[in-house]
């Protein structure tokens, strides 16, 4: 079954959020990364929580999401193209004096065919406005991005029940997704000529899930298992899950944009 033309759907539905980040586009960028040590919060560790909708000065949509406890990831667009991913973050960081700080974050350049170290440092107003550099040393992104209180709804796994199309993409290239989500919270299905076994979780503290995937078969990616967190962006008539995983090594992540069909 070949995966929906969605690539043009659910992303262009991200656009009005970029539009209502543009006051902010000249102000700092932030960046992140996975696999480094967790920094120190302080007592203004949850700050940065939510989803953070926005774009970059160079026309990228950027969406990040952060946990309570300094947790985070995010995926970015392609300049010339914003509803093609071009690459993530995810990483680790802290919050004092209103600034949000991620040293040790890690980078999947989709365009680079890259992993690289990254950093995001950003200036944080609670439930309204995220804004810094983002990314790694000499491709940093400057970025402005608003908070979406779809964040603060219930995960709820039973809503995922189903089928999933979409893609996957990853250092090496991209693959056409087919997964189903059993009710138990298994996940079966293919990835490009890869067969696929995994799980996913409901988050208790935010509309967020987390996964693990293992492909197995020819495919790029093949034979390491990738666990991360996803977030979900439907807007009542698509539901649609964006999020971003690691290998063990931290050298290749899958990025991942999938749409519930049925």
């Amino acid at each position: 079954m070949s995966p929906p033309s969605w690539m043009n759907r659910p992303l262009a539905r991200l656009l009005p959020w970029l539009r209502r980040a543009a006051p902010w586009l000249c102000a700092l960028s932030l960046l992140g990364g996975c696999g480094g040590a967790m920094e120190n919060s302080d007592s203004e560790g949850d700050i940065a929580r939510g989803l953070w909708s926005g774009a970059s000065t160079d026309g990228r949509a950027v969406l990040l999401w952060v946990f309570g406890d300094g947790q985070w990831a995010g995926v970015y667009s392609s300049a010339s193209n914003p509803t093609a991913l071009a690459g993530g973050w995810t990483g680790r960081g802290s919050t004092s004096l209103s600034t949000f700080t991620s040293s040790s974050a890690r980078e999947y350049s989709l365009e680079a065919a890259a992993a690289r170290s990254a950093s995001l440092t950003a200036a944080v107003k609670k439930s309204s406005t995220l804004a810094g550099t983002v990314g790694a040393s000499g491709n940093l992104l400057t970025v402005a991005t608003t908070y979406q209180s779809a964040f603060d709804s219930t995960a709820a796994l039973a809503s995922l029940v189903g089928t999933h199309l979409g893609t996957v993409s990853l250092i090496g290239g991209s693959l056409a997704a087919n997964l189903q989500v059993a009710s138990t919270g298994g996940v079966s299905g293919t990835l490009g000529s890869c067969t696929v076994s995994g799980s996913i979780t409901a988050r208790s503290d935010a509309n967020a899930y987390g996964w693990q995937l293992t492909p197995s078969g020819s495919c790029t990616g093949a034979g390491q298992s990738y666990s991360g967190t996803a977030v979900d962006v439907s807007d009542g008539s698509t539901r649609l899950l964006l999020g971003l995983g690691a290998n063990a090594g931290s050298s290749n992540a899958l990025l991942l944009r999938l749409l519930k069909t049925s």
